[in-house]
């Protein structure tokens, strides 16, 4: 009788080590989910341009233009590419000019997996979205003025 006190003290306590343990595995977890979350949100810069860190932010973005019914122009660069910071500081222009129109910035380094399943080859590479769906793509654009007539091309058909 003694030992099966013993035996259910012992399960008792283990039960209860177990359920401390359980709770702290639980908390991490939803620590690192919380961590990974906020590494993936998408930000706006001052210029209103969203900044995509991985391809789970970039494709909540393209939602929110669904059901927003905006064109997402998203250029796919690199911070170490001297294009891509001039093809950014054409997009900074056209949104001062289409305020409606989503202008996103992914980088294929940190968001590899986007990158590789839009096919993005060469950077940096703009892709125009209208309702969820790829309707033109402008590699290494060359000027301000190509970007916008592309662009408008596609606001106008809105």
């Amino acid at each position: 009788r003694a030992e099966e006190r013993e035996r259910e003290r012992e399960r008792e306590s283990l039960s209860k080590q177990n359920a401390v343990l359980l709770a702290i595995s639980t908390r991490r977890e939803r620590e690192r989910a919380s961590e990974r979350a906020s590494m993936s949100t998408s930000s706006i810069d001052e210029n209103k341009i969203i900044h995509s860190p991985s391809g789970n932010s970039w494709i909540a973005t393209i939602e929110e233009s669904i059901l927003a019914h905006q064109l997402v122009v998203t250029m796919f660069g690199a911070s170490w590419s001297e294009h891509s910071k001039a093809v950014y500081d054409m997009m900074v222009q056209q949104k001062k000019l289409l305020p409606d129109v989503m202008f996103c910035k992914v980088d294929v380094d940190e968001a590899k997996e986007i990158a590789l399943e839009m096919g993005v080859r060469i950077i940096p590479t703009v892709v125009f979205i209208q309702e969820g769906k790829e309707v033109g793509r402008i590699k290494r654009p060359s000027n301000l003025e190509l970007l916008l007539q592309k662009t408008m091309s596609f606001v106008q058909v809105q």
